[in-house]
C-alpha cells in the first residue's frame, strides 16, 4: 500500500457524517478541519462547548463548509454518553466514519462521575460504550468506519487485569500505556464482532504530536518513574514534534483513503500499515476486555454499580496480610508509631534518605547504628540527629560495602556487640560514571549496590531471626523499568554504561528480596524493597561530566538538571523506607515493591523467579557464603 497524503485536500465527503470526539483542539481539530474540507457533515463530540463553538466557526471560515455541528459529550460520564448518542441516533439518518480521538494524560489519580480512574474511563471505556451505542446507526450506514487514535505507547503498556483502576499503584503514564494498549485491543475485537456488516474498525499512533495532551506533564516526578522521565523529556522537547496538523493524517487516511474500505482489524501509523505489540495482538485478551467492558458500562446485564460491589476493580489492592494502608497518609508515616526497645542499621545514614530515615526512626525512640564509609561525615550525622530529636541513643560503625573484609568484620561486630537486631535498612548506594572495580574485582555498582547488601545481609540473618519479628528494607528504584541481568558480563566489563550498571543494580535488589522473602517464610523476618521517589540526593554527584554515561547518561543528565526543581526532598523520599520499617499492617508482608508507601507494581524481569534464583547462586558463589 503506498504513502499517500493528497486525501488531505482531494477527497469528496459530500453526503458523509463524521463524528470526532475531543474535536476542539489538537489532532482532533486539524482532523475535522481536513474533512470539512472534503465537504463532509461534522459533528464536533467536545465536553467544552464554547471552546467547540469557536472551532466551530474557525473550521467553517477555512473549509467553507457551514455543515458542521457541536454536540455535548463528556467521556467521563455514562450519563452524558448515552445522552449524546441517543440524540445523535434521533437526529442523524447515517453516520459513516466515528473517530475516537479524545485522550488525556493525567499526572495525579483522578476518578470520572462513575468511579472509574479517569484514564480508563476516557480514554478507554467511554469510547466503548460510545462506539457500541452508536453501532447500529454505523451498520445502518456501511460502509462505514471506526477509527480508535491509540498511541505507540501501547508498546509500554499492559493491562493489570487485577487492578484495572490502578489504585494500589497509580502512574499517569503507565495508565496511558494501559488506555492505549486497550484502544487497539477494543479494535481488535470490534473488527472481529463487525465481519461482515460492512462497518471497518483500524486503530493508529497519529506520530509524536506538540498537543495540549502534554499539559500536565510540566511536574514530570508526578508522572512518577521511568517512563514518565521520558515522557516529561518528550514534553520539554514539545518544540520537535510534529504539529497537529501532520498528525492528523494518519487519522484521515484511515477515515477516508478508498484502499481501506475493506481493511480491518490493522494498527496504522505515518499512513502505513505498522507492527503493534505482541500484546496488543493477543485474542484472549481482547476478548476478556470485551466482556468486561460490557460489564462495567452496564451493557452488560451485570451493570456497573453491582460489579463494583464485587470487589473486583474498584477495590483497594492488598497484599498477602496487607489491608489500606492506616499507617500512612499521602505519602508521610504516622509519626506516632513508636520503636522504643527497637534497634536499626541503615547503611548510608550519613546523607541523603539515609538521614532522614535515621533522623526520624531515632525520633520514634529507635536505637540507631549507622553504618557508613565516611566515618567523620557519619559522626556529623550522629550529631545532628542527636540535635534535631534529642534521642541519644545513636552509634556509628563504619562499613565499606566496596570490600568484603570490611562487611564481614562489621557483621562481626554487630553479632559480639548486639543483643537483637529488629530492622535492616540498605539503603547505601551509588551511581558512578566510569568503570572502576570495588577491592575484591567487582565493578562498583555491582559489588556496592548489589553483592555487598547481599553478603551483609546474609551475615546478619541469625540475629534478625533471634530478633523475630524482623524487618529487611532494601532500596530499589523505579530504574530497574529500564534494566535486565547481564548474565554473560554482569560486571559490564565489555561494555560499560553508568545508567546500565545502576539500573541492573536496581533490578537486581528487587530478585533478592524476592528469593530472600521465599527463604525466610515462616522465620518471622520479612524482606521487602521500594522505590524511594526522584529524589533530591547525592547519587547524581558524577553527573557533571554526563558524556560518561553514553547517550542514555546525557538525557538522564538533562532530566536531572531540568526537573531538579521537581524533585522531592530526602525527608519526603525517605517516607516509604520508614512506612517499610515501622507499619504495624507490614507485619507479615514479604516480597514486595513498594512505592510512596504502597505495594506498586514492578517489571516482568524483576518478578521471574528463575532468574532470582540464578542470580542469588551466583551472589553467594562471589561473597562465599
Amino acid at each position: 500500500m503506498e504513502d499517500r497524503t493528497e486525501f488531505l485536500r482531494s477527497g469528496n465527503l459530500e453526503g458523509k457524517t463524521v463524528i470526532i470526539t475531543g474535536a476542539n483542539r489538537g489532532i482532533g481539530f486539524e482532523s475535522a478541519l481536513a474533512l470539512a474540507k472534503q465537504g463532509a457533515r461534522l459533528i464536533l463530540a467536545c465536553r467544552d462547548r464554547d471552546r467547540a463553538e469557536l472551532s466551530k466557526e474557525l473550521i467553517e471560515q477555512e473549509a467553507k463548509n457551514s455543515n458542521i455541528a457541536v454536540k455535548q459529550l463528556d467521556l467521563a460520564s455514562f450519563e452524558s454518553i448515552r445522552q449524546f448518542a441517543h440524540e445523535i441516533c434521533e437526529s442523524e439518518d447515517r453516520l459513516d466514519i466515528l473517530i475516537n480521538n479524545a485522550g488525556i494524560l493525567a499526572n495525579t489519580y483522578r476518578t470520572t462521575e462513575d468511579g472509574y480512574e479517569l484514564h480508563f474511563g476516557i480514554n478507554y471505556l467511554g469510547h466503548f460504550l460510545l462506539t457500541n451505542l452508536l453501532l447500529d446507526l454505523l451498520k445502518k450506514s456501511a460502509p462505514s468506519r471506526i477509527i480508535h487514535v491509540s498511541s505507540i505507547g501501547h508498546k509500554y503498556g499492559k493491562v493489570n487485569w487485577e487492578d484495572l483502576n490502578m489504585q494500589s499503584c497509580f502512574n499517569g503514564v503507565h495508565a496511558y500505556s494501559q488506555s492505549k494498549l486497550m484502544n487497539i485491543l477494543f479494535s481488535l475485537e470490534l473488527h472481529k464482532r463487525l465481519s461482515g456488516s460492512g462497518v471497518t474498525s483500524n486503530s493508529l499512533h497519529p506520530g509524536a504530536i506538540n498537543t495540549d495532551i502534554y499539559r500536565e506533564s510540566n511536574g514530570c516526578c508526578k508522572l512518577a518513574g521511568c517512563i514518565g522521565f521520558w515522557i516529561s523529556l518528550v514534553a520539554m522537547m514539545r518544540r520537535c514534534m510534529k504539529p497537529p496538523n501532520k498528525g492528523a493524517e494518519t487519522v484521515v487516511y484511515c477515515a477516508t483513503e478508498p484502499e481501506l474500505e475493506s481493511i480491518s482489524g490493522r494498527y496504522f501509523s505515518n499512513c502505513r500499515l505498522k507492527r503493534e505489540a505482541n500484546r496488543a495482538k493477543d485474542d484472549n485478551a481482547a476478548a476478556k476486555l470485551w466482556k468486561l467492558s460490557e460489564e462495567l458500562t452496564g451493557l452488560h446485564s451485570l451493570g456497573p454499580m453491582a460489579y463494583a460491589k464485587n470487589n473486583f476493580i474498584v477495590k483497594t489492592h492488598t497484599s498477602k496480610a496487607m489491608g489500606k494502608s492506616r499507617s500512612a497518609t499521602n505519602g508521610w508515616v504516622d509519626p506516632d508509631i513508636k520503636m522504643n526497645g527497637k534497634t536499626v542499621l541503615i547503611t548510608g545514614g550519613n546523607t541523603g534518605i539515609g538521614l532522614e530515615s535515621a533522623t526520624d526512626l531515632a525520633n520514634r525512640g529507635a536505637r540507631i547504628i549507622l553504618a557508613c564509609r565516611n566515618t567523620v561525615k557519619a559522626e556529623d550525622a550522629k550529631y545532628r540527629i542527636v540535635q534535631s530529636t534529642g534521642h541519644t541513643d545513636v552509634t556509628v560503625k563504619k562499613l565499606d560495602l566496596a570490600s568484603m573484609q570490611s562487611i564481614r568484620s562489621f557483621a562481626g561486630n554487630i553479632v559480639e556487640t548486639e543483643e537483637r537486631l529488629d530492622v535492616l535498612v540498605n539503603n547505601a548506594g551509588l551511581l558512578v560514571n566510569s568503570y572502576r572495580e570495588t577491592s575484591d574485582g567487582f565493578e562498583t555498582t555491582f559489588g556496592v549496590n548489589h553483592l555487598g547488601p547481599f553478603l551483609l545481609t546474609n551475615l546478619l540473618l541469625d540475629l534478625l531471626k533471634r530478633s523475630a519479628p524482623s524487618r529487611i528494607v532494601t532500596v530499589s528504584s523505579s530504574a530497574h523499568q529500564i534494566a535486565s541481568i547481564h548474565w554473560d558480563d554482569i560486571n559490564l566489563t565489555r561494555s560499560f554504561n553508568g545508567m546500565t550498571a545502576y539500573s541492573q543494580s536496581k533490578l537486581m535488589n528487587i530478585l533478592f528480596t524476592r528469593q530472600l522473602s521465599k527463604m525466610l517464610e515462616g522465620s518471622g523476618v520479612t524482606a521487602n524493597c521500594l522505590h524511594p521517589g526522584i529524589v533530591e540526593t547525592e547519587v547524581f554527584r558524577e553527573f557533571d561530566d554526563c558524556c560518561q554515561f553514553g547517550f542514555f547518561g546525557c538525557i538522564t543528565y538533562m532530566i536531572t538538571q531540568i526537573c531538579t526543581c521537581k524533585m522531592v526532598t530526602p525527608e519526603k523520599g525517605a517516607q516509604t523506607s520508614i512506612y517499610c520499617a515501622v507499619a504495624p499492617e507490614l507485619k507479615t508482608v514479604s516480597g514486595e515493591y513498594l512505592e510512596n508507601c504502597k505495594v506498586a507494581g514492578v517489571t516482568r524481569a524483576a518478578r521471574n523467579d528463575a532468574s532470582a534464583e540464578r542470580l542469588w547462586q551466583i551472589s553467594a558463589d562471589y561473597t562465599g557464603i
